[in-house]
């Protein structure tokens, strides 16, 4: 699919001509990061524990996460357990559960 450039961002340039020709702004490879609202400090004192209910079949399953710093030095809390006696064709299966509510901009956060 071929890309076009709105025509609000097309400029005039001028050439060693002296004719103008018409040029879209060259695209920025660089990766526009969330800035993160807050400081690791102000997430250690105030972010509290973070409540999670997974309904399956009807059943509803509840987890408390703990606020926590991650080793990619992000932050945010995280899920990791066991789920038993899911009912699935028969059977009863054990489900694991893996979830992580990272804070986004944190990691580039200083230390």
């Amino acid at each position: 699919m071929a890309r076009t450039t709105p025509r609000n961002m097309v400029r005039e340039v001028e050439v060693s001509s002296g004719q103008s020709q018409t040029e879209a702004p060259a695209e920025s490879n660089a990766v526009k990061r969330t800035k993160c609202p807050i400081t690791r400090q102000q997430f250690a004192q105030s972010a509290t524990a973070v409540k999670v209910v997974i309904t399956i079949a009807g059943l509803d399953h509840t987890f408390h996460l703990a606020p926590r710093n991650f080793s990619t030095k992000s932050f945010g809390w995280n899920l990791n357990e066991k789920i038993q006696g899911v009912r699935i064709a028969e059977q009863d299966c054990k489900l694991q559960v893996g979830m992580n509510l990272t804070v986004v901009g944190s990691k580039e956060l200083p230390e």
